[in-house]
This record gives structure tokens, C-alpha cells and sequence, in this order.
């Protein structure tokens, strides 16, 4: 990307003032290569001071991050916590753009970043896989932890690998045990515990010619196909075995750009998109009918930035700028009522730019958002874990 390209969309982002425009920002640091990262950041710091005299945040007055505390520490109003973790022997972890990881015992917090020797304090998708090793997913690599082991370090598995300073964004291990590994801008990996393979490049069928680029999210439906969302106009496709396959509709089209993908336990695929709501289908029907949720159903917003189900089978989705949503599945819907509930900050809710949802093995969900906010719902009340920045 050149700098005049840069610089207009530093313009037009100095104007930022709300959450769906800071949602933009980061989609747009997302995409960027590790390379142009640094001078996108610089020339709208620059923009953002010189030409619209703004003010922005003195570092001084950030609090120290501590080794432990109770609470995750805010940093930057364009920071979120972005993923985030329960594993098998529960403990939560969640990852940053911009203050690292967190991880929590159930008691105090644990706050790794580059000083602790992480490679990038960006990270996109965690994941745990079959041998219980938590994978990181940075904006500089792969990341792995091993809980077994008494150093408690991280381990840089992308080091001598063309993964080496690529975003990661997803993490999914198929029932063979196959890892599959999401870019940001260079496609759709595998990962056999010593080497990493472009999945494009093993001579697969692509009828669509898909790139697989920017894939924020992958699952595999009851058949064993493996499912791919694409944030780069390329929509839903999935891979049976031998040819990749784009899905095609007619009803209820929407814009391509999906933010999250999802299987349930019925076998049904749940898919957010940026502008047109949340979607469903039944990958096994011979006719796929789309299911799209807007207004009618009780759901006012219509960019999903995540989706989790949780013990009970309800369905929640994280949002751009209208907090989070929650359906019940076994709920009729009727036109007066509505199965999707809605939860904002006048509820509690640290933020309503909301980018991650973990359930933990009480039952609780919890919520990543926007500038470093955290909070826990416990069914009744929220709790906030956000240590907020002195104003």
C-alpha cells in the first residue's frame, strides 16, 4: 500500500467518532500487512494532531500493567479485547489489540506482552487444541503455550516459517485432528506439528477461484465439509474432500463480508455479515433455504463481529455499536414475541462495541469490547473487570 493511499484513509479517519467508525479502524489495521502497520498508525497520529488539533492519549497517564491484578487495565480508546478462551481445565484467556494477553485463574489476572517476550501485543484468535496447547493467533504469527510446562512460556512456532509476520485470525482442528490456520492476507494454512502448507497449493478443485483471503472464521458442518467465511467479498465456501466450493443463493442475499462463523448443535451454520444481520441455513438440505434475522425478529443490528452458543443452546452475537443479542432457538418466533434479547451498557455491559463472547465452565458469558472492556454475565447481573483509564 502506498503512502497517498495511506494518508486518505488517514483523513477520513480523523473524523472518527463512533463506534462503528472505530470498528472500521481496526478492520482496516487488521488487513493491513505487518509492514504498512506502523506508517498507518503514524501518519493518522500525525493527521489527527496536526491537522484536526486533537487531543490524543498521554502515555503517562496510562496505569502500570501489573503482573497480577483483578482487572484487565485499558490502554487506547482504539484498543478492544478481540478473542477469547475457556480451556479444558478452566482458565480463561483473552487476547488484545494493543495490551497483549490475559489470562485468569478465577481469582487475579495475568498480563503477558511483548516485554514478557510475546512476539506482537496484537492478538486475533485463540485456540486449544487436541494436546491442550493454546495457540495464539498475533498480527506477527503463531504463538503456543504449553500449560504443562513449569517455565510458562510461549513458544514462537511461525519463526523460520513464510507465517512469520502474517496476522493470524482463526484457529479450527477438523475430527481428523487437521489444523487449519486463517490469514489475514495470505491465504488458508495446515499445520502438522512441524510444518505449515498453503491449502491452496495442494491441488484442490476451484471451480470460484477463491483466494481464501482474510478468512475470519472456519468450521466443518456433519459431513465433514470444511467451511470458510470471508471478510474479502468472497462470502461462505466450503471444501468436501476435493473441490472448494462457493455457496450460491438467490433469497436473502447479503454483501459478502462476513465477520463470523458458527456451527451449532443441531448441525446448522450461523454466519454474521458487516451490513445485513445474522444468517442460518442447514448445510445438509438439498436446498439450502438462508434464514436471515433483522428487525421484525427483535434484532435492531445488523454488523455481528462474533457469535457463541452456549450450554443451553442459546445463540449470542456481539455487535459493532448495539451491544449483544441473544436468541433462543426453541423459542417460537411470533409478532409478539421476540426471541432475540438485547443487552447495552444501560444494562451493565462495558461497552457496546462488543468483539468476543466466552462462556466459562460455570455458565457465565463473558464479553470482550471495545477500549480493553470486560465484563461478566452471570445469568441475572453484570460484573465489570475493567480497570478504566483516569480521565
Amino acid at each position: 500500500m502506498n503512502l497517498c493511499k495511506l494518508q486518505t484513509c488517514c483523513q477520513s479517519l480523523t473524523k472518527i467518532k463512533n463506534d462503528s467508525e472505530v470498528f472500521m479502524y481496526l478492520m482496516i489495521l487488521k488487513y493491513l500487512p505487518t509492514s504498512d502497520k506502523l506508517v498507518f498508525s503514524l501518519t493518522l497520529l500525525i493527521f489527527n494532531s496536526v491537522c484536526n488539533a486533537q487531543t490524543t492519549i498521554n502515555p503517562t497517564n496510562v496505569p502500570p500493567v501489573q503482573a497480577k491484578s483483578t482487572k484487565v487495565h485499558q490502554t487506547s480508546e482504539f484498543d478492544n479485547v478481540h478473542c477469547g478462551l475457556c480451556d479444558k481445565a478452566g482458565n480463561l484467556w483473552f487476547g488484545t489489540t494493543g495490551a497483549g494477553i490475559y489470562h485468569y485463574d478465577g481469582k487475579t489476572f495475568t498480563n503477558f506482552t511483548t516485554e514478557d517476550g510475546i512476539i506482537s501485543n496484537n492478538i486475533w484468535s485463540i485456540f486449544e487444541d487436541k494436546n491442550g496447547y493454546i495457540l495464539f493467533g498475533s498480527d506477527s504469527g503463531v504463538l503456543r503455550y504449553d500449560p504443562s510446562d513449569s517455565k510458562k512460556s510461549f513458544t514462537n512456532l511461525t519463526e523460520n516459517s513464510d507465517l512469520r509476520n502474517t496476522s493470524i485470525w482463526s484457529f479450527y482442528e477438523d475430527k481428523t485432528g487437521k489444523l487449519w490456520i486463517a490469514t489475514g492476507d495470505s491465504s488458508v494454512y495446515n499445520y502438522d506439528g512441524k510444518f505449515f502448507r498453503k491449502f491452496l497449493s495442494e491441488g484442490i478443485t476451484n471451480h470460484s477461484n477463491l483466494r481464501l483471503h482474510y478468512i475470519s472464521g472456519i468450521t466443518e458442518d456433519k459431513t465433514g465439509s470444511i467451511w470458510f467465511a470471508s471478510w474479502n467479498n468472497e462470502g461462505l465456501s466450503h471444501f468436501d474432500g476435493k473441490s472448494l466450493i462457493k455457496l450460491s443463493y438467490t433469497e436473502n442475499a447479503f454483501d459478502y463480508m462476513v465477520h463470523c462463523i458458527l456451527k451449532d448443535k443441531t448441525g446448522n451454520i450461523w454466519f454474521g455479515t458487516r451490513n445485513d444481520g445474522a444468517f442460518h441455513f442447514d448445510p445438509s438440505a438439498a436446498e439450502k433455504s438462508i434464514i436471515n434475522y433483522k428487525e421484525k425478529e427483535g434484532f435492531t443490528s445488523r454488523g455481528i463481529s462474533h457469535m457463541l452458543e452456549d450450554k443451553k443452546g442459546n445463540i449470542w452475537f456481539g455487535t459493532e455499536n448495539r451491544g449483544v443479542f441473544y436468541f433462543d432457538p426453541s423459542a417460537p418466533i411470533t409478532a409478539s414475541v421476540k426471541t432475540f434479547t438485547n443487552f447495552t451498557t444501560k444494562d451493565g455491559l462495558s461497552n457496546n462495541s462488543v468483539f468476543s463472547i466466552v462462556e466459562d465452565k460455570k455458565g457465565n458469558i463473558w464479553f470482550g469490547t471495545r477500549n480493553v472492556g470486560l465484563c461478566r454475565y452471570d445469568g441475572k447481573l453484570f460484573t465489570d473487570f475493567t480497570d478504566k483509564l483516569k480521565k
